[in-house]
């Protein structure tokens, strides 16, 4: 069992080498500063050149990136406006990439790293700056979409037919989102992506018997609006098993017959099934191949949700916002795997069934009192009820005997939070945010988070933001049911983070911007599944993540019809974890470097829209190396070994053409064909989740207005 250290008992060995790594700190702390200085150096003199020519932000052009965000502060605002690292990801660019959902979409996003455990339909999980999947909080609309039980959102069930704009926040906004937002937030807007009444169409074939149909109409009556959208996607898969089919019916109401009354109504219904091949193996089983883990498990999903948003012009200066929804999901999952007897120590095929029934009701309300520019206060309230319903059935396919376990945890959230945007001087911008949060199933937390704008001149500006975020154990760690053995824990703590950024923009010319950002983040009780004292595997507070990394990116253009766009992001991370002993239960903190998270990714793209029509995209991907740490055994001594996956370059292409309202198109993915995996396996020895090579597609688009 892990065992307490008290300060009495630590070696004079350990102490050596917690001042050695404190001077280390203080050095590499020193060499954070020093970066800092020589980034913010060239705008700083940049800035002393033009800042006598600038009286005041009115008279700033036009210069800044593109785009306004709703996520980073809860009101619109100007991305230039927002102290933290956030990007919006438009309409049209949507268009552009020819993703097919929006784990697809955002592998270009910066600092942003998307795993995948396959192809088409395969659940895919996103990183931000270092992060954990289920420390980044997912959102549709405004509406979180991580599992409660599980602590993720999975973006490959998220498609792309009405999605209108997607908006990445990178950095810690509990202070505005609650729980989860400790890495950064994905919001994903959905509704009504032309103001005029029109239809557009996709049907896309290609490699693995992929077919990925979309259709959508916007129409207008009188005050109101109608959305439509409907998809259906499917292939086979590279691998036995990996197959997928997949259908989306959704629809948004929209009212704005009155001078100070909007109102969105929105639903949708989606169910798919996709099979679980696993990792490829490192032995053939009776279960699987030489390909698969398994040729048996298979999932089944059903998710539908309503959403009501409501604003209220209630005055000049005065607004009020109100949205209520309801969201219902419903898994079945299917397994066949050798189950231990331990009453006659044998193994025996189970068969395993197991249905998960998600609800979750929930209602924000918010009032806003600003000026012309955004300037003033937000005061909301978050209310949400969470229900879980899970029942596993397990088969003994020898004696016919059944094992029935079935848990019905809950949990209800109420967060309260305050924001206030003023501007002490022309040139400067105060950004200010706290909430608390109150769960009966955790306690409360207070996160605070505050930022700084300094605009230098009409095409400089830096930016400081500093805050504190948490991850909330999901409903599984708290109430998983006890058995021989694994067990909850009701007294977990959430997992406390403090990230702080600054930032550097620079429009040197009208076309191009250049930014660059230096950040950090500390993560302590971090849950991690381990022995307790009851010889009992439990969720438990444990380790430790730490990070400082800097992020660097570009656009140009457009300059004669072409555009170019990168990005790159290198992350030093390392973690430090309470690992097995010279015996299983006595633990000791071990310093690695962070599992899971490539040292370097970057990303580069180039658009070029040629004559006659013509259309050329090209992206080129790299992911630096990734490592997670497994328990073996010398003796019967636990040991903790390394395993790699290494880095990978991934090319990727597309070229269209217009004839009248049709738009033709050919997309080839990973076109040097390379072999490489994004996710572990689930053993030292296995091969992990391979990513499909090279693949194409061709299909046609249609917009009628």
């Amino acid at each position: 069992m892990v065992q307490e250290l008290w300060l009495k008992k630590i070696p004079k060995q350990v102490l050596h080498m917690f001042f050695l790594r404190l001077s280390m700190e203080v050095r590499m702390m020193k060499r954070v500063v020093e970066m800092i200085v020589i980034l913010l150096l060239p705008y700083i003199c940049l800035a002393a050149e033009e800042s006598s020519v600038v009286d005041s932000l009115d008279q700033i052009p036009v210069y800044e990136m593109p785009g306004i965000t709703v996520t980073a502060t809860r009101v619109p605002h100007r991305l230039s406006d927002v102290p933290l690292g956030a990007e919006v990801i438009t309409a049209s660019e949507i268009e552009e990439s020819g993703a097919s959902d929006v784990g697809e979409l955002l592998r270009s996003g910066v600092g942003v790293d998307v795993k995948s455990y396959g192809y088409l339909g395969s659940a895919s999980s996103i990183s931000i700056r270092g992060s954990a999947s289920g420390q980044v909080l997912v959102l549709v609309d405004g509406r979180p979409i991580n599992s409660v039980s599980l602590g993720v959102a999975d973006l490959s069930e998220v498609t792309l037919s009405d999605v209108r704009r997607v908006e990445v926040v990178r950095g810690p906004v509990s202070s505005l989102w609650g729980a989860n937002a400790l890495g950064g937030v994905v919001n994903i807007i959905t509704g009504f992506t032309s103001e005029k009444t029109s239809s557009k169409a996709t049907a896309e074939f290609g490699s693995l018997r992929k077919q990925n149909y979309s259709a959508t109409a916007t129409s207008y009556f009188g005050d109101f609006g109608l959305n439509l959208s409907t998809s259906w996607r499917s292939a086979d898969g590279e691998r036995d098993n990996s197959d997928y089919e997949g259908r989306k019916f959704s629809g948004k109401i929209g009212y704005s017959g009155m001078e100070w009354l909007n109102a969105d109504l929105t639903g949708a219904l989606e169910r798919f099934e996709l099979g679980l091949p696993g990792p490829i193996p490192d032995s053939i089983s009776e279960y699987g191949n030489e390909d698969v883990s398994s040729l048996f498990d298979r999932q089944k999903n059903d998710k539908r949700y309503l959403d009501l948003s409501v604003e209220m012009k209630l005055s000049e200066k005065n607004r009020g916002r109100a949205k209520f929804y309801y969201d219902r999901r419903e898994m079945d999952y299917h397994a066949v795997y050798d189950g231990w007897d331990s009453n006659t120590f044998s193994y025996y095929k189970a068969i395993e069934d197991d249905n998960y029934l998600t609800t979750v009701v929930g209602t924000n309300l918010q009032f806003e009192v600003l000026n012309a520019v955004n300037d003033g206060v937000v005061v909301g309230l978050d209310v949400a009820i969470s229900k879980f319903d899970a029942t596993q059935v397990v088969l003994n396919d020898s004696t016919k005997e059944k094992t029935v376990t079935r848990w019905t945890p809950s949990d209800t959230v109420l967060g309260i939070y305050v924001e206030s945007h003023f501007h002490p001087t022309e040139m400067v911008g105060l950004i200010g945010s706290a909430r608390y949060d109150r769960s009966w199933a955790y306690g409360d937390r207070i996160s605070p988070n505050a930022g700084i704008i300094a605009q230098f001149s009409p095409r400089a500006r830096a930016k400081f933001s500093i805050g504190q975020a948490f991850r909330a154990p999901t409903l599984n760690d708290l109430y998983w049911p006890e058995s021989e053995w694994t067990g909850g824990n009701p007294d977990l703590r959430p997992e406390i983070g403090v990230g702080m950024e600054l930032r550097v923009e620079y429009e040197p010319l009208e076309l191009l911007n250049v930014a660059s950002s230096v950040f950090r983040r500390d993560v302590e009780n971090l849950i991690v599944w381990a022995p307790s004292s009851d010889y009992k595997w439990r969720p438990t507070n444990l380790n430790e993540f730490h990070s400082n990394g800097i992020e660097i990116e570009f656009e140009l253009g457009p300059i004669s019809d072409a555009k170019l766009k990168g990005h790159l992001t290198y992350n030093y991370a390392f973690q430090k974890d309470q690992e097995a002993g010279d015996r299983e239960y006595d633990r000791s903190l071990v310093e690695r470097r962070a599992a899971f998270i490539p040292k370097t990714k970057g990303h580069l793209s180039g658009s070029y829209k040629a004559p006659f029509g013509l259309d050329f995209l090209m992206d080129v991907e790299y992911t630096g190396r990734r490592v997670a740490y497994f328990e073996d055994y010398i003796g019967f001594n636990p040991v903790t070994v390394e395993k790699w996956l290494e880095d990978a370059t991934v090319v990727n292409g597309n070229v269209g053409f217009n004839v009248g309202p049709q738009y033709f198109f050919i997309k080839v993915d990973n076109i040097f064909d390379s072999r490489y995996s994004e996710e572990f396996g689930y053993k030292l020895t296995d091969r992990d989740y391979p990513r499909p090579g090279r693949t194409f597609s061709y299909g046609m688009k249609i917009h009628l207005k």
